[in-house]
């Protein structure tokens, strides 16, 4: 007979899935984006990569209003959740750019 958790437990697991999400997914994202774009492809833009950091900060940015849904401080609280949402959604591009600047350097040599 399985047991299942309580609902403040499950609400605990689902929030910290999400949170982690939020930090692997965009980071996942844009090292493929970086990878394909100038190792297999070639023809890389500056376009593109603006484009593959929009849609790494959007990922993480639903899975960061998930985790706000699932955190008990956010429950009923619509403008909290638009905070963290906007916190991360402002820091995040910052953050990838170093990325994104220290994965090309480590891959492929070309540091600034």
């Amino acid at each position: 007979m399985s047991q299942s958790l309580p609902m403040s437990s499950k609400s605990a697991v689902s929030a910290v899935i999400a949170l982690l999400a939020a930090v692997i997914l965009p980071i996942a994202t844009l090292s493929v984006y970086l990878f394909t774009s100038r190792h297999w492809i070639g023809g890389f833009t500056g376009l593109g990569d603006r484009v593959a950091m929009c849609v790494a900060v959007l990922l993480g940015a639903a899975c960061m209003y998930e985790w706000a849904r699932n955190t008990e401080w956010f429950r009923g609280s619509v403008s909290r959740r638009c905070i963290a949402v906007g916190s991360y959604v402002v820091v995040a591009p910052g953050l990838l750019f170093f990325y994104s600047l220290y994965f090309v350097c480590i891959a492929f040599g070309d540091c600034l």
